[in-house]
């Protein structure tokens, strides 16, 4: 949609299957931003990640859970530090003076029956199960992490402000990746995964539950191009 109104598409992907392994990636853009741009971010996120992949398929195929832990926060970390630079090279002035680009990520190895899932920012990972919809990310934004930390809303917070994203400098603005939540997750026979940008969890339904209908409704077609 954002392509017919000739705006720019912030979202990047990519995916791939070897044998019994899967990759999956789902990466947002932040839109505000003055040394580059969200599209930018997303696609290096992409490219990193088809890298590292190409690169170490062979490996994971043999890999334990630390090692596939340990996968996944090195592409996080040279897609983090890939995009910091980046934005230093858009700077028009030094970088502590500019709203450096930035993207959401969401990083996922399948193998077998089982999901390693990496989150950073907004973006939702779901599993479709015979119950309904499950979400299994928590947003990393200021709202999550006053829920999280347990502390008092304001009325002026905003909510939607990413604390954990891709393109993150510390405060001597050196490329610093924060810590992701990483979660492990067994596949039962007949359930699917989901990962999403916030264009679908804010604008395909009204609530919570209209989206689980949703969710739920696409998972029950045998097709998978069509239920997407």
């Amino acid at each position: 949609a954002k392509a017919w109104r000739s705006q720019t598409n912030q979202d990047s992907f990519f995916f791939d299957v070897e044998g019994p392994l899967g990759i999956l990636m789902v990466s947002d853009g932040i839109s505000t931003s003055t040394a580059g741009s969200g599209d930018i971010a997303s696609n290096i996120t992409s490219r990193v990640t088809h890298h590292f992949w190409a690169d170490q398929k062979e490996e994971l195929k043999e890999a334990g859970d630390e090692e596939i832990q340990d996968f996944l926060i090195q592409i996080l970390a040279h897609a983090n530090f890939a995009i910091c630079e980046n934005a230093k090279e858009h700077a028009k002035e030094d970088i502590s003076a500019e709203i450096p680009m930035g993207a959401t990520v969401l990083l996922a190895i399948i193998k077998g029956d089982t999901m390693w899932l990496a989150n950073l920012g907004d973006s939702r990972g779901y599993i479709l199960t015979e119950d309904g919809a499950a979400l299994i990310t928590g947003d990393q934004n200021l709202r999550g992490e006053k829920l999280r930390l347990q502390i008092p809303m304001e009325p002026h917070d905003n909510y939607a402000a990413l604390i954990r994203y891709l393109g993150h400098f510390d405060s001597d603005f050196k490329a610093a990746l924060p810590v992701p939540d990483i979660c492990q997750v067994k596949l039962l026979p007949n359930e699917a995964v989901l990962l999403c940008s916030d264009g679908l969890t804010d604008y395909a339904a009204s609530s919570h539950y209209a989206l689980g209908e949703l969710l739920m409704k696409a998972h029950r077609d045998n097709d998978i191009s069509s239920a997407c």
